[in-house]
C-alpha cells in the first residue's frame, strides 16, 4: 500500500465514514488514477473537477457524495 492510499484511509477513518464510503472513495480514487494514468497527487485541479464532474453527471451522484 502506498503512503498516500494510507494516508487517505487514516483521513477517512478520524472522520468516522463508514466502510461503504472508504470502498466508494478508493474505487473512484483508482479509476480517477486509471483515467489518467497518474497518480492522484500528481493531476492538475482541473483534472480532479472533470473527473467529478463526469461523477455527478455521468453517473447521477450527488454533490455532497463526491466531496
Amino acid at each position: 500500500m502506498t503512503p498516500l492510499r494510507q494516508q487517505f484511509i487514516d483521513e477517512m477513518t478520524l472522520r468516522r465514514f463508514s466502510p461503504r464510503t472508504h470502498e466508494c472513495y478508493l474505487r473512484w480514487v483508482t479509476e480517477l488514477s486509471e483515467t489518467y494514468h497518474s497518480a492522484p497527487d500528481k493531476l492538475s485541479d482541473e483534472q480532479i473537477r472533470q473527473y467529478l464532474r463526469s461523477l455527478t453527471h455521468e453517473r447521477h451522484l450527488c454533490g455532497s457524495t463526491c466531496l
